[in-house]
């Protein structure tokens, strides 16, 4: 028995079937450490991990057409505990999946939804102690101990791998659009460009819903979707940008067009704002003239 997981990075250099190699290897790293951080959390979290380690496996497979998707599995390494193996693999795929998305979540202005991930977690990890009692493999004093520690263990663990989560994300914003943490599955969660660059920021900042503003763009870096927007509701405040609009891939588009004319435009975009509520940044999705 194993516990697979499925990553999925999707849009710019991924939708030719490639990323780059480089961020690819760190976000690898960082998906490698994060997974151990959690599996760890909820089996051992009395232990230090310098002192002893569960020593498992990230197996890739090949990724699939039009897309760069990611299959791997949790095996047994040599040398590792075989009651600690097992309890790891049989909180399964599931585990796996909502640690990496509360972790990116949690860190990239997501809160709430890391939230829902982390309570998740600790369903998981309940269940599994039950499952533990049924099958008499420990005391139950033994296991509801392990339980408690647990269970305060998942919580700490995502809040403390910002350094796993800025690496898992290395790909998104340069190579990829996004990553899909369950693949193409219906309930995959998406970390696009907007979450990644809250997580790149280290900042305690929230990532919104998409929302429409009226904006005037004082800056074009051609290369790079960066702009510098001017807000009709706040004349004289600029922000920094983000374009993600698949419309900005040719020239002469909207957005170009905008900035030579110097016209305004009513864009749909995810704001980036601190927890006072000031407006940091925002990534554009679409637009049309205002």
């Amino acid at each position: 028995m194993a516990a697979e997981f499925v990553l999925q990075f999707a849009g710019l250099d991924a939708r030719d079937h490639r990323v780059d190699m480089r961020l690819l290897g760190r976000s690898m790293i960082g998906v490698d450490e994060a997974i151990h951080r959690g599996l760890w959390a909820a089996v051992l979290p009395d232990v230090p991990r310098g002192r002893k380690r569960i020593e498992l496996s990230v197996q890739v497979g090949a990724p699939r057409t039009a897309c760069v998707e990611l299959h791997g599995v949790i095996v047994a390494a040599a040398g590792v505990l075989p009651f600690a193996y097992e309890v790891a693999v049989n909180l399964g795929s599931d585990y796996i999946k909502h640690l990496l998305s509360a972790v990116l979540l949690w860190h990239g202005g997501r809160r709430t939804e890391a939230g829902s991930h982390i309570d998740r977690m600790i369903d998981i990890v309940q269940e599994q102690q039950q499952a533990l009692i049924e099958d008499r493999h420990l005391e139950r004093q033994s296991v509801e101990r392990m339980h408690d520690s647990s269970l305060r263990a998942v919580v700490d663990v995502v809040q403390l791998m910002q350094p796993q989560a800025k690496q898992i994300v290395a790909p998104i914003g340069p190579t990829a659009d996004q990553l899909r943490i369950g693949g193409s599955a219906p309930d995959a969660t998406v970390i696009d460009v907007a979450i990644a660059d809250a997580v790149r920021s280290g900042e305690p900042v929230e990532v919104g819903d998409m929302e429409e503003f009226s904006v005037r763009i004082d800056q074009l870096t051609k290369h790079n979707r960066q702009a510098r927007v001017e807000l009709a509701s706040d004349p004289g405040r600029y922000l920094p940008a983000d374009i993600r609009d698949p419309a900005y891939d040719g020239f002469p588009n909207i957005y170009s067009e905008a900035f030579n004319d110097d016209r305004g435009l009513l864009v749909q975009a995810k704001p980036t704002r601190r927890p006072s509520g000031e407006l940091v940044r925002l990534h554009i999705l679409n637009a049309r003239t205002a």
